[in-house]
């Protein structure tokens, strides 16, 4: 009898253990959105795509992972979708400054009319306290934005602030794109030398 409980006991304890296993084996929306940006990191957009998704299919209301989804597409120069992803981003979180100047940008980068495009611009941009501008993260995409927007002033005075808080922050800006506009410019390479 002794020997009968001790092996229904040590059956409960190590199924249960696999079965906490089991359950424990499917990501959360986080664990995704993370795989998502190591996926991105690495240039592997599509499996960076595909991690954004299942962490937005896990919980709709979570808005890193719509602004990663956004990013990629960003990346891959498709600006229409691109711009819809930065705007539901706005929608689940209008705080969440980085998608506002991503969604900005993307203004400018699908406009047909470049001018009206940087005033919508400028006015999504307007929203964002000035005391998140002094973040380093945050003043880097306001330069790549003023790039795209034609304003290199305004372009090399937010890079070099954040180059000067964050030294690596140079090295990103030699790969980025949006500053394709200012790149040639010896005030540019004079930052990211």
């Amino acid at each position: 009898m002794k020997n009968t409980i001790l092996i229904i006991l040590i059956v409960v304890i190590a199924g249960g253990g696999g079965w906490y296993f089991f359950i424990r084996k499917s990501k959360t929306a986080e664990e995704y959105k993370q795989d998502g940006w190591a996926f991105y990191d690495a240039g592997k957009l599509d499996k960076a795509s595909e991690a954004f998704e299942k962490s937005i299919k896990l919980d709709p209301d979570y808005p890193q992972p719509h602004f990663g989804l956004g990013c990629c597409y960003k990346q891959q120069e498709d600006y229409e979708e691109a711009k819809k992803w930065f705007k539901k981003t706005l929608e689940l979180d209008s705080d969440y400054h980085t998608a506002r100047i991503a969604y900005a940008s993307c203004l400018i980068l699908t406009a047909k009319d470049k001018r009206e495009a940087v005033m919508k611009g400028n006015t999504e941009l307007q929203k964002i306290p000035k005391e998140v501008l002094e973040d380093a993260n945050v003043a880097y995409n306001v330069a790549a934005y003023c790039a795209i927007a034609g304003n290199s002033e305004l372009a090399l005075k937010y890079l070099a602030y954040a180059i000067q808080k964050i030294p690596a922050t140079a090295d990103d800006a030699v790969k980025d794109r949006d500053f394709d506009g200012i790149r040639d410019m010896p005030e540019f390479k004079r930052l990211v030398d």
